[in-house]
């Protein structure tokens, strides 16, 4: 076993994470956290509400924003993270947004439990012996190729 203790350590740190992700997943039910501030000419915004966690970039022409950090309880008031997109790429069916607004305004959202896991499947992956023969390495491609024809054609 070469390596064991560094591949320990990864999937440690990796575990660690994708716990933080679920606490946080968790959190932002009831609380709606926000860490926004200046970079350059922009503001840069990262936000999680109701099982979302969002990055926003956007032009800002008024005087500049300290960065900062707030925390606000969640009620009734408050609606999904940023506007929903409706339509049918393959990426929003697992809760992935990308959207540029017409006032220069560039947006990602993701939900967490596609982060927790992933963070999980990357904690796996070092203790995973990998042992691949050109046949199945092609299988593996005409699979991929398979699941994004079907993805290009349903959209």
């Amino acid at each position: 076993m070469k390596y064991r203790k560094v591949r320990i350590a990864f999937s440690v740190l990796c575990g660690i994470f994708c716990l933080l992700l679920v606490a946080m997943w968790m959190r932002s039910y009831s609380k709606n956290d926000d860490l926004r501030g200046m970079v350059g000419q922009r503001v840069f915004n990262v936000q999680s509400l109701r099982g979302e966690l969002g990055i926003g970039l956007w032009a800002w022409q008024f005087r500049p924003i300290q960065w900062r950090v707030s925390s606000e309880t969640v009620d009734e008031s408050f609606e999904r993270l940023w506007p929903p997109v409706k339509d049918k790429r393959p990426l929003s069916i697992i809760g992935i947004r990308w959207q540029k607004f017409p006032n220069d305004m560039t947006m990602f959202v993701i939900q967490f439990w596609a982060l927790a896991l992933v963070s999980a499947a990357i904690a796996a992956t070092p203790w995973i012996f990998w042992r691949f023969r050109l046949r199945t390495l092609l299988i593996g491609m005409t699979l991929v190729a398979v699941v994004l024809g079907v993805a290009v054609a349903t959209s």
